[in-house]
């Protein structure tokens, strides 16, 4: 089973459409065990709902060559699907790998929570769609600890720069669509807000699982180019 993800794994240079995308993997890819090394003091003071035990999902796809990103809080925990995840030996390096190397998601590798999606799940299966999250590691909940947390970690502050500078530039070029599904965490700016090419759910929308058809139609539609 193992030797079959890691034949899935491609461990040469990738496609890269998506330069924007490359400061994202850069990051990640200093990652060695479950916390971002720019990560492991501010992690001591953690709250006890957040759990470190595997390698933290910071995105999820092909971000390389994805056409549509999904900005979603933090990666979810569920004590009886998570571990399992990770049973067979090698699985967090192979994780770790593809944090490095991204590729399309998988049935053998990627979590129900994303697959299951409506849309999303196909979209992540064929590359077409890419999910990040503002915070990367994983709770059963986004409580007000977490929320209050994710501000002193750097690397969720890196992930809002990116938000605010590389994405944002590359939606104003027309070249992606973004839904922020979970603004609460990533904090978009105002002109985020204002991109063409950027859709900021507000109302109840930020607390529903699921995305609406209407969401869900707007994001599968080419870019607005300038």
């Amino acid at each position: 089973m193992l030797g079959e993800i890691f034949a899935d794994v491609s461990f040469e240079s990738p496609l890269v459409t998506n330069e924007f995308a490359r400061p994202l993997v850069e990051f990640w890819s200093r990652l060695e065990g479950t916390i971002h090394p720019e990560d492991v003091q501010a992690a001591k003071y953690a709250p006890e709902v957040l759990n470190f035990d595997y390698p933290p999902p910071a995105f999820v796809g092909d971000i390389f060559n994805a056409r549509i990103f999904i900005l979603m809080g933090n990666g979810g925990y569920d004590r009886s699907v998570t571990p399992s995840e990770f049973s067979a030996d090698g699985s967090e390096d192979v994780y770790r790998a593809r944090l490095s190397c991204p590729s399309a998601a998988g049935r053998g590798w990627t979590a129900p929570y994303y697959l299951d999606r409506p849309d999303i799940g196909d979209w992540l299966t064929s590359g077409t769609a890419a999910v990040v999250n503002a915070l990367a590691y994983r709770s059963e909940e986004t409580t007000p600890a977490v929320r209050r947390f994710a501000d002193k970690m750097p690397s969720v502050h890196f992930h809002r720069r990116w938000l605010r500078g590389d994405l944002l530039s590359a939606a104003a070029a027309g070249r992606v669509r973004v839904v922020v599904h979970r603004p609460g965490l990533w904090q978009p700016a105002e002109e985020v807000s204002r991109s063409r090419n950027i859709l900021v759910l507000s109302g109840t929308a930020p607390r529903q699982k699921l995305l609406s058809h209407e969401v869900r139609r707007w994001v599968s539609l080419p870019p607005d180019c300038a």
